[in-house]
């Protein structure tokens, strides 16, 4: 996969939040990217630098992770507020309209604006999307739910066991060792600022059920623009097989894709592969000169 173009860092001021952004200019309608939950917007680092030719993108930390810090005091992180982050964030870059890439937790914002601003939506590619709900909580999440849990989590944050659960969780995913290329790459944020991520991580997690389904799954048959949904065949906690046919029924013209001995995080395990379907997305998807 080839990485030739250069990606800018900055921090831009919404309402909610100072967030950091990773862009690759254009001249074409933006990609927008969303990471998943403890992830930060560097795991889409390979893939704006190889977005095709001309094409504007666009990846940042959603609330409660990374180097993004929420304006005011802690409190619960909902899909409801990263959806008006989406919305925050694409206003103050000038960006009307974009193709949306979500992985995992960021599915459920990008779903959700898709059905109340259609017209800012051209399409969807989300891999392993996690707003149906997961069937079993995992232990951090068990403990980010009761205060005693929590007060564990938040006192053992610190970054050698941060970097070990970074190293297994990559492991887990890719297939291989990361090497620290990809350990900074996919947790350099976490190993930085454990605490902030450990709380981020119970703001996001520790006042809700992550096996409920986001509050607005019936109304995902609104959404108009195209919607790709990927799912790795090995990925039974986040989006386990049922989860097929249920966004089937959801979302009627979805493309759904199971790719065979894939787990949750595609595009860490086949790169290479994930950016062919990403090209393939864009040219079905977007395109014309921004506005």
């Amino acid at each position: 996969m080839m990485c030739d173009v250069a990606v800018e860092e900055r921090f831009v001021e919404v309402p909610s939040a100072r967030v950091r952004v990773l862009e690759r200019p254009g001249e074409r309608d933006p990609v927008v990217f969303l990471h998943g939950i403890t992830s930060s917007a560097r795991t889409w680092e390979p893939f704006l630098a190889a977005l095709p030719d001309g094409v504007r993108g666009v990846a940042y930390d959603m609330l409660g992770n990374g180097y993004t810090e929420l304006h005011g005091p802690r409190r619960q992180l909902t899909y409801e507020d990263l959806a008006r982050q989406l919305i925050e964030v694409a206003d103050q870059l000038g960006i009307e309209r974009f193709t949306g890439v979500g992985h995992s937790m960021g599915g459920a914002p990008l779903l959700r604006v898709a059905w109340q601003q259609p017209d800012r939506v051209s399409g969807l590619l989300l891999e392993s999307p996690t707003a149906l709900g997961r069937p079993k909580l995992a232990a951090p999440m068990r403990l980010a739910r009761f205060g005693p849990g929590r007060l564990l989590l938040e006192l053992t944050a610190t970054p050698r066991p941060l970097r070990a659960q970074a190293r297994k969780a990559l492991r887990e995913f890719a297939g291989w060792e990361p090497d620290e290329e990809m350990l900074e790459r996919e947790a350099g944020h976490a190993i930085a600022r454990p605490k902030q991520q450990v709380r981020g991580f119970i703001d996001l997690i520790g006042h809700s059920d992550p096996r409920a389904p986001a509050a607005d799954v019936d109304r995902y048959r609104r959404i108009a623009p195209p919607v790709w949904i990927l799912r790795g065949s090995e990925d039974r906690d986040w989006m386990p097989e049922s989860h097929e046919d249920r966004f089937r029924d959801l979302i009627p013209s979805a493309r759904i894709t199971r790719w065979e001995g894939v787990g949750h995080a595609p595009h860490i395990q086949e790169p290479d592969r994930f950016a062919e379907l990403l090209d393939e997305f864009v040219a079905a998807t977007g395109g014309g000169p921004l506005k």
